[in-house]
């Protein structure tokens, strides 16, 4: 049985864990940093890796307006056809205001977990089912994480409760788990980052 990498409950089949890898060390988190002008004083919220509608970005975009803390908001990744104009203008704007920073690309698999690492908590607010590669690198980078919507994620980041939080994707619920996660120190590591338990169980 194939299964998240952060999966953690009983199966009458062998299971094979999605792998993690890291290709990040602590000289390409402090480029990605400076070459991105992420500044310290700011709690940064990221939303990484291809952004579409199903990553729900006006809803992080409508809870992060009732955050009175300093925060920002890093999106980083490829933008699909289906994010609005109004939401890459609300992003601009944001941007030029000190508040986002958009990097609208493909990302190598150094600067995604650099990105990862940099977060002080990373977004998951998915519209679909599934497994997310970006849980398994926080729980092993040791990032916060808030997760809304689908239960794959409720499920799988219940086996790790001090990484992060699950809310229903309602903005109300979304603000309050940002609120909470700007007062909270930063987790740690939860997941090794290898291929073992995913390797092994395909071997036997």
């Amino acid at each position: 049985m194939l299964k998240s990498s952060s999966w953690r409950g009983k199966s009458r089949f062998n299971v094979a864990r999605d792998p993690i890898r890291l290709s990040t060390s602590p000289e390409s988190v402090a480029r990605f940093r400076e070459s991105h002008r992420v500044r310290e004083d700011r709690y940064w919220f990221a939303v990484l890796g291809a952004v579409s509608a199903r990553k729900n970005l006006p809803l992080i975009l409508d809870a992060l307006r009732s955050i009175d803390a300093p925060v920002g908001l890093l999106v980083a990744g490829r933008f699909g056809d289906d994010v609005l104009d109004e939401e890459r203008q609300r992003l601009l704007q944001m941007s030029r205001e000190g508040r986002a920073i958009v990097i609208d690309r493909l990302l190598s698999d150094e600067e995604l977990d650099a990105a990862v690492a940099v977060a002080d908590c990373v977004v998951l607010a998915h519209s679909n089912e599934g497994p997310s590669g970006l849980l398994g690198k926080a729980a092993a980078i040791g990032t916060r994480v808030v997760a809304s919507g689908a239960q794959s994620l409720r499920h799988d980041l219940s086996a790790h409760e001090a990484l992060g939080t699950w809310v229903p994707l309602e903005v109300g619920e979304l603000a309050i788990a940002f609120r909470q996660a700007t007062t909270q120190q930063r987790p740690s590591a939860v997941l090794s980052a290898d291929s073992r338990s995913f390797t092994t169980a395909l071997l036997r």
